[in-house]
């Protein structure tokens, strides 16, 4: 972000003396007083004719000659009273900071909104050039920013690291970078600590901007000479018949734009290019084959900034999700929703169930069983914690002893009594992770169905759909969900409502997350690999001669990867294992910064804006050094001494 200086200022002090010991030499100045008090000179005595006229002049040559003697007495007076104060040498420091060894700190802004033009290149080139001309030359300071930092560093020491420094997606607000600098500060309180922010001050920057108790903040601002930019902001695919629609969002944050050009490539070659017109919002379709291992890469070109212009995607091997049901009645509406182009199904009844291919299973769906054998319970369970997804739909004529013995192990809500009481479905958690993004609104026109029989419940945590008693029908969490009514038609129009198939699809879905288009970096990305690996088992994530090792997780039917902060940069990665690629990853910036929007921060006392880094580390030194008063009483000592000789010469 940017560079900081932290200053406490308070009120100026009176003038002091840097040898005050000298001024014991003003008890010099009895000296021309004794002189002047004391003078015992006797006037000559001259016979004159005219009494009455030396009686004038005596008492004229007296008058004037007291005078004269007491603007000598003054100007000598003042003279060596000056030339004493010259010697002690007395100055008016500019803050009580003045006799404080100086703390500094720098944040430089290096996030992507620096790309921004300003008058001399981007903004983060003008920051770097300010830095390097401005910062002290001597002495030593501490420069960070969103991802780097150089504690205890010289200006030379620091010019090269300044001029390699690149953008960083990372971005951190005012109040972190105000608390991370306060931890490169000593405890010393005899210290003047220097804060400087250097930064364009978007709004995902400033956020709410407080002063600093123990100093004051000067703010240096950047602008570009424009705000406009666009972006690519999403993408995702379309179902055609033969073919994948792939979709592409853009947004405009300034002037329309007429015919921009979008190219799509595939491992660096060009697919197609398409133009569209950009206002606010634009789409842009491309149809393409859904091809395995396509490393696809969408490019624009604009005046604004460069990093969102760019999204990588990647698609993998499609992987059919393996569901598997115990039915004790019909199957045909889970045939219809989990059909063969996404998911391998096979239903079996309790009897003739093949125990050995449940762990092969990503699902296990209990279709209206009446009883939960142990011998089941004990598979499932172990199913389960392997990383395994089940679902309990009860039959009316359950023995509840069994199913609450599953459904206790897996965290489920337990079922109590049967209801015969017919009820209505009225209430949808759209904010459940099961169907937040199934809607695009929250309807509340739907055509709810009815239970003629529901089992009430011990709990209503984690419920997606409920009943108008509130009585969760349909809960929720960890890969473990469960219905607490009979959903055949004999019992519920439940199956011809649009609820089952969104809640049983997605259901399935995540039971088996496959990998998405694209990422972000920075937040948390779970990656799950349909791999039985061994904890001890290592995975990379590798881009040419880049290789790291992300977080993970081995369960026994899959594993999880988790990535955060990095890779570093977007771009196409592989996860690896023992030179097997696993799977194409794309990662891209998240667009948080796309939108030129800034908040100018408004001054006090404690918190200043300055124009640039010149006028405030001037700011800054001038509040360590003193206005010295010296010369000002070495000319007074000159004034005085030519005013006593044009006494003596010309005063009458």
């Amino acid at each position: 972000m940017s560079h900081c200086l932290f200053l406490s200022l308070s009120t100026q002090p009176m003038i002091q003396f840097k040898h005050p010991e000298v001024l014991w030499a003003l008890a010099l100045l009895l000296i021309p007083i004794i002189i002047h008090l004391f003078h015992l000179r006797r006037f000559k005595k001259t016979p004159f004719t005219n009494v009455a006229l030396l009686k004038t002049i005596k008492i004229t040559t007296r008058k004037s000659s007291q005078l004269k003697k007491w603007l000598i007495l003054l100007t000598r007076l003042g003279m060596l009273s000056c030339l004493v104060l010259a010697f002690a040498q007395p100055f008016i420091p500019n803050s009580n900071e003045f006799n404080k060894p100086v703390e500094l700190v720098v944040f430089l802004d290096n996030s992507f909104s620096m790309q921004a033009k300003g008058a001399n290149g981007s903004l983060l080139n003008e920051a770097k050039q300010q830095l390097i001309n401005y910062l002290p030359e001597e002495g030593i300071f501490t420069l960070f920013t969103n991802d780097r930092s150089y504690e205890n560093v010289s200006r030379s020491t620091l010019q090269r690291d300044l001029i390699d420094l690149s953008y960083s997606n990372n971005q951190l607000t005012y109040s972190a970078a105000l608390l991370k600098a306060s931890q490169y500060f000593s405890k010393n309180g005899d210290t003047s600590k220097s804060f400087v922010i250097i930064s364009d001050f978007q709004d995902n920057f400033s956020g709410s901007i407080a002063n600093n108790e123990e100093s004051v903040t000067r703010l240096i601002i950047l602008r570009p000479q424009n705000t406009n930019n666009v972006a690519l902001d999403s993408l995702y695919f379309k179902d055609d018949s033969e073919n994948k629609v792939l979709v592409a969002n853009l947004s405009n944050y300034g002037v329309p734009i007429d015919n921009m050009a979008i190219s799509l490539y595939n491992n660096n070659e060009l697919v197609t290019k398409v133009s569209t017109n950009v206002v606010d919002k634009a789409e842009v379709e491309f149809n393409i084959n859904y091809l395995e291992n396509f490393k696809g890469k969408l490019d624009i070109l604009d005046n604004g900034l460069s990093f969102d212009n760019r999204l990588y995607f990647s698609i993998n091997k499609k992987e059919n999700i393996n569901v598997l049901a115990i039915n004790g009645s019909e199957d045909f509406y889970l045939r219809k929703i989990y059909t063969p182009d996404e998911f391998t199904y096979s239903g079996f009844e309790l009897s003739t169930l093949p125990y050995n291919q449940i762990s092969d299973q990503n699902l296990v769906v209990l279709n209206h069983l009446e009883v939960i054998p142990d011998v089941l319970i004990n598979t499932l369970i172990n199913f389960y914690t392997n990383g395994g997804s089940v679902l309990v739909i009860p039959s009316n004529n359950a023995d509840l002893t069994s199913y609450n013995s599953f459904l206790q192990q897996i965290d489920q809500p337990l079922l109590t009594s049967l209801q015969t009481e017919s009820k209505k479905m009225t209430d949808v958690s759209f904010e459940h992770p099961l169907i937040k993004e199934a809607f695009y609104s929250k309807v509340t026109n739907f055509q709810y169905p009815t239970f003629k029989s529901s089992f009430s419940r011990n709990s209503k945590q984690n419920a997606v759909y409920s009943l108008e008693d509130g009585t969760s029908l349909l809960v929720g969490s960890n890969r473990a969900y469960s219905f607490s009514a009979d959903i055949t038609s004999d019992n519920s129009d439940f199956l011809s409502s649009p609820f089952v198939v969104t809640a049983l699809y997605n259901i399935a879905k995540l039971s088996l997350r496959s990998a998405e288009l694209y990422y972000h970096i920075g937040p948390v990305n779970s990656i799950v690999l349909n791999e039985k690996l061994n904890s001890e088992d290592i995975i990379t994530l590798n881009q040419g001669d880049y290789s790291t090792i992300p977080r993970q997780r081995a369960y026994g039917k899959y594993v999880e990867i988790i990535t955060m902060e990095e890779p570093e940069t977007d771009g196409h990665y592989i996860l690896n294992f023992k030179g097997i690629n696993l799977r194409n990853l794309s990662y891209n910036y998240p667009r948080i910064e796309s939108r030129l929007v800034y908040t100018l921060p408004e001054e006090s006392d404690r918190l200043q804006v300055w124009s640039n880094l010149e006028e405030a580390m001037s700011d800054i030194k001038s509040a360590t050094e003193v206005k010295a008063l010296w010369k000002w009483f070495a000319i007074f000592v000159l004034v005085l001494l030519l005013l006593e000789m044009l006494i003596l010469k010309y005063f009458k």
